[in-house]
């Protein structure tokens, strides 16, 4: 595997919406299952909408609810998200027995004091954000469990908080009430998974016997981060390649060894003026600095040992 010159950084998958419900004019109801690694893995609008026993990581937002109200957020998994949920001018929400493991921010609602003049919904509805229910859910790792911003008639109860660097953050929010939340250190001898309550045990979707799990592997189900395309393709971490981490106009640059377990050593570099090592382990990490004259090409090789790949 090599790496040479000027780099093209990696780029997302152009998926901005994995999966979009809204409202069922006869039954006034949406059931709504997805598991999705993308921007928005779920994004639902309108009202009277369930959304149980679904698990989203690594997304920008993993349930985003604008305009939801009279909703039900129960016993989903959100994990390493940036937002796990977000819902701007909602009404009468509840989000319970869910669990929301290392989300930057767990739950986020809000209204804005402007609308778009020219959509004709906030001239005819009630958009404020007011009346959610929080309760019964896991917050773990979270730098955030809580953020609300113009919003009244917030409960947050009967919620444990593990590690959590702040438990509520508050703006404009008149009325609320945070009663008889656990707040700890740690999840130690605790079950992180609430019952789904028995009302909504009877709306998990269960295996469909013809259907295709679409994630059943530990690269499958790999963060949005972990998206890599090259001129090939996505690419499928079965052989071995070198890949920016982050910008590639970073100095010094950092370069990821991406593959199956195995070992990497260098056999050869050209215009390097530093190099972080020179063998490790795969998956692992290196820095190198070009040479500082200027427009000048660089050159990085390395081998790799292990898995025989297909």
């Amino acid at each position: 595997m090599a790496i040479q010159g000027h780099v093209p950084a990696a780029f997302r998958l152009p998926v901005e919406q994995a999966f979009k419900a809204g409202e069922c004019r006869r039954c006034r109801q949406s059931f709504v299952g997805a598991e999705a690694a993308n921007r928005q893995s779920v994004a639902v609008t309108s009202g009277f909408n369930i959304f149980v026993a679904n698990r989203l990581e690594g997304c920008e937002y993993g349930l985003w609810g604008g305009y939801s109200y009279d909703s039900k957020v129960v016993g989903n998994r959100f994990i390493r998200n940036r937002t796990g949920i977000g819902i701007e001018h909602g009404q009468n929400n509840l989000i319970a027995a869910n669990t929301f493991t290392g989300d930057s921010t767990a739950v986020h609602v809000w209204a804005d004091s402007v609308e778009p003049s020219d959509w004709g919904y906030p001239k005819h509805r009630d958009t404020r954000s007011r009346d959610y229910r929080v309760e019964h859910n896991v917050f773990a790792h979270n730098r955030v469990a809580l953020r609300a911003r113009n919003t009244s008639g917030l409960v947050v109860a009967q919620n444990v908080m593990a590690r959590v660097d702040s438990v509520a953050v508050l703006r404009d929010t008149p009325g609320y009430r945070l009663a008889d939340n656990d707040v700890r250190d740690s999840l130690a001898a605790f079950d992180p998974a609430p019952a789904l309550p028995g009302e909504y045990a009877r709306l998990a979707p269960r295996p469909d016997s013809g259907g295709i799990l679409p994630a059943t592997t530990p690269v499958q189900t790999r963060p949005r981060s972990s998206i890599v395309v090259d001129e090939w393709g996505p690419y499928d971490f079965r052989s071995p390649m070198l890949w920016p981490l982050d910008s590639v106009r970073a100095v010094p640059l950092h370069l990821q060894v991406l593959g199956p377990p195995g070992s990497w050593r260098v056999t050869s570099r050209r215009g390097l003026a530093a190099l972080s090592r020179t063998s490790g382990r795969v998956p692992d990490t290196i820095a190198v600095t070009p040479s500082p004259v200027a427009g000048a090409d660089w050159a990085l090789v390395l081998e790799y040992r292990g898995a025989a790949m297909s």
